[in-house]
């Protein structure tokens, strides 16, 4: 392979070219007003472009691809911007949250296993399921928890008087009159031995002291009582004591002692603007509507929002702002561009912004000089004088020589004649 030439020696190092003052050395004085330029629509931009939310609610599949619009649009605007947080954004989009729902479904399949237990005389089986449906129903919200924990905890006290455990058969029936004081059994569908049983044993009615240690707010058989850590006073025997609140996560205990600690269980990010977006869902009147507003921007930590609805079977566009006049009015959604829908919140374009404009600086015209002024020809002109000079010198100083008689050749000059 043939190598490209190197240097050749024989002419020495490269030659460097000294710097002369005056020279350009950086960039061309028509790149630099571009640039320039450019900075200042950089500039001209606002420092910190306001967050907003994009929330969902509905869970109609067209919501989530206009919001995904709003999202495209909002990642080049020139004063807006969305959150910035893939989770909290998946928060705001899609199914409703229904947080209850896996230990619900775990309680149910207990309780059905603990009454088949029940319906073959397994009482032990029929025992343990019923309380793991207890423990899962522990974890639920209190008001949907109530109505399975009371059927879990009289199958416990069916399963706890056929082994013979009449004292737990005592505490678990005096625990269903106090948690839904209305049951009655049905004698067509109980043995007598149980109804006569669950009759004699209804809840205490004294008085005594419960503390519950832990945060978030206290509810005890089903009702809000305040908020932990606190003592409260309560009937004798066993009680459902949970704790709630929108940065934890619920959960509960069956007690039957003076005391009771629920460890704390923080809430996620997520999960708590999953209920916040919920209960926004859930509002019954305007009022609430925007406390519910409040809360999920404090969460999310904005102070503008877009809210994607449904109305009439259509999708509706409602803008809110943490300054008046808050909610926008809703608009009907028809293929929109989202700038329209969000100037509400800001104009669709910067009114500030500079215009580019490059300018064209044409370089200084030079005089031409006349022809006989010109460099060659002046040079031209001294070399030809120096030419003739030369040659009159060298004409007038050349070597002459004169013949005589006795040069070699040498012709007599002709006579005349007379």
């Amino acid at each position: 392979m043939t190598q490209p030439p190197g240097p050749n020696p024989s002419l020495g190092p490269p030659r460097k070219v000294p710097y002369t003052k005056g020279m350009s050395t950086g960039l061309p004085a028509r790149v630099a007003v571009v640039c320039a330029a450019l900075g200042a629509v950089a500039a001209a931009q606002p420092p910190d472009r306001r967050k907003v939310a994009v929330v969902e609610l509905t869970d109609d599949p067209k919501a989530t691809a206009l919001r995904g619009a709003f999202y495209d649009e909002l990642q080049v605007h020139w004063q807006l911007r969305p959150l910035g947080n893939n989770a909290l954004e998946t928060a705001l989009e899609g199914s409703f949250l229904d947080e209850d729902k896996p230990h619900l479904d775990l309680a149910k399949r207990d309780l059905q296993l603990a009454e088949d237990a029940l319906a073959q005389f397994d009482y032990r089986a029929a025992q343990k399921n019923a309380e793991g449906a207890r423990v899962e129903l522990a974890w639920v919200t209190p008001t949907v928890a109530l109505p399975l924990y009371v059927d879990a905890t009289l199958m416990l006290g069916q399963a706890e008087l056929a082994a013979s455990h009449n004292n737990q058969a005592a505490q678990a029936f005096a625990l269903v009159h106090r948690l839904d004081p209305l049951r009655q059994l049905d004698p067509g569908r109980y043995l007598p031995e149980i109804v006569q049983f669950y009759n004699e044993h209804p809840a205490r009615t004294d008085t005594v002291k419960l503390q519950v240690i832990g945060h978030g707010r206290v509810w005890i058989d089903g009702t809000e009582r305040g908020t932990a850590p606190g003592t409260f006073d309560v009937g004798g025997g066993e009680h459902l004591v949970q704790l709630t609140g929108p940065d934890r996560v619920t959960r509960g205990e069956s007690v039957d002692k003076d005391s009771v600690e629920i460890p704390d269980q923080p809430a996620s990010a997520e999960l708590q603007v999953q209920r916040a977006r919920l209960a926004l869902y859930k509002a019954p009147d305007p009022s609430a509507r925007a406390g519910r507003m409040q809360e999920l921007a404090k969460l999310l930590d904005v102070h503008d929002a877009v809210l994607i609805d449904v109305r009439d079977g259509a999708l509706v566009v409602q803008t809110w702002k943490d300054r008046a006049p808050g909610f926008s009015e809703f608009v009907t959604y028809h293929d929109q561009d989202p700038t329209e829908l969000l100037v509400p919140l800001a104009p669709a374009k910067n009114p500030e912004e500079p215009k580019i404009t490059i300018p064209f600086n044409p370089p200084p015209k030079t005089p031409e000089e006349p022809w006989w002024q010109a460099r060659w020809v002046q040079g031209s002109a001294a070399l030809g004088a120096t030419i003739v000079v030369v040659g009159i010198v060298l004409y007038a100083t050349r070597d002459q020589y004169i013949q005589t008689p006795t040069s070699p050749g040498f012709v007599n000059p002709p006579t005349s004649s007379r």
